[in-house]
């Protein structure tokens, strides 16, 4: 497997610790050269994203069950600021109901993800976003595009 030498900035948000521990040693050894940063909050990460200086992710990756500001929250949020508009955002979540993956789409996710447990999955899941050609993802595409099951 050929590794990636452009550096990717990328961002997870997902209240569980291991979830974030077990995605960042995936990330590992699917992208040698990345910057990962992990939020356990929609909250945490929405204020982070609207600080001035704050470099836009390369690509972030939501979790929708979250206590407080849950995902659907942040995604909204996220999309009425201005420099978060053409950030890519992974859904990422347990959750398989026709509804949450209708609703975030709807709202400006861009993919929908369900985890995975298994570790070879979530590699594979990671590898294949990371190589998404985000700028057609924004033209005319229907929803099965943007369902991704492993």
């Amino acid at each position: 497997m050929k590794k990636n030498t452009k550096s990717v900035n990328i961002v997870l948000v997902d209240d569980d610790i291991e979830d974030c521990m077990y995605f960042e040693e995936a990330l590992g050894e699917v992208h040698t050269n990345h910057v990962f940063q992990s939020f356990n909050s929609g909250a945490a990460v929405i204020l982070y994203l609207s600080l001035i200086d704050t470099i836009i992710p390369d690509i972030l990756f939501l979790d929708l069950n979250m206590p407080g500001v849950t995902g659907k929250k942040c995604l909204k949020e996220l999309r009425t600021m201005e420099k978060c508009n053409n950030m890519p955002i992974a859904i990422y979540s347990t959750s398989d109901s026709d509804e949450d993956i209708h609703d975030t789409l709807v709202t400006g996710a861009n993919i929908y993800i369900k985890k995975t447990t298994s570790y070879i999955g979530l590699k594979a899941t990671i590898e294949k976003v990371l190589s998404l050609n985000w700028q057609y993802h924004y033209l005319n595409l229907n929803i099965g595009t943007y369902v991704m099951a492993i």
